[in-house]
């Protein structure tokens, strides 16, 4: 029985250690967080190393199945014809595909200029078809003859088919017959219809604005 049982946990020790690829030899070993079950939650490493097709730095993120699903690229990919900068943070899919990525610099992806500067910046997140879910642009856009608002605290969120699902509002726009305040965030059906309408009090307002300048 004690015999069936070692044999079981070097087993599974293995296994976990080819799934995750990762060089254990080369991490910083206080950095190293592990799950229940023996496999490596998150931990940083000390050099480049491709894992499960990424090419990732510093810092790794895994599920307690060995997947990898977060890092720091070590080099740019590419994402639907676009490329996502080195030392971007990156969170993937369990099926390999991108989630979201905290992007290093401002980079335009499917057509925006979404908003980068390191780890703290808003996220872009994606559909599993690999179409932008949610991002925070630079540039604004129109979208319903309406023009948004751009900056961290402004989002822009699509269906997963491209469609405009919400934006917030740059200036004092009419739309479909009713007048909406600037930094009002509208929300449209796929037809374009406003079903929902939220503004955030004055306080928040000018918190946001403030936060925008420093960020």
């Amino acid at each position: 029985m004690l015999k069936a049982t070692l044999l079981i946990t070097i087993i599974l020790c293995w296994g976990s250690l080819y799934a995750q690829e990762v060089d254990l030899s080369k991490i910083y070993p206080r950095s190293l967080r592990k799950h229940p079950n023996g496999l490596i939650d998150h931990v940083r490493i000390k050099n480049n190393q491709t894992i499960q097709g990424y090419p990732v730095s510093n810092w790794l993120a895994f599920d307690d199945k060995g997947n990898l699903i977060g890092a720091d690229l070590a080099t740019s990919i590419k994402h639907l014809g676009d490329t996502i900068p080195k030392t971007s943070r990156i969170a993937i899919h369990p099926d390999g595909t991108l989630k979201w990525v905290l992007l290093s610099r401002t980079t335009i992806i499917q057509g925006y200029h979404c908003i980068g500067y390191g780890a703290e910046s808003p996220v872009v997140a994606f559909w599993g078809n690999g179409k932008i879910k949610l991002a925070y642009l630079n540039k604004a856009i129109t979208a319903y003859n309406l023009t948004s608002k751009t900056g961290s605290f402004a989002p822009h969120r699509f269906y997963d088919d491209g469609k405009i699902h919400s934006l917030v509002i740059s200036s004092k726009q009419r739309y479909q017959g009713q007048e909406y305040n600037a930094d009002t965030e509208l929300y449209f059906d796929k037809s374009g219809k406003v079903i929902k309408s939220y503004r955030p009090n004055w306080l928040k307002r000018i918190g946001m604005r403030l936060l925008d300048t420093i960020v």
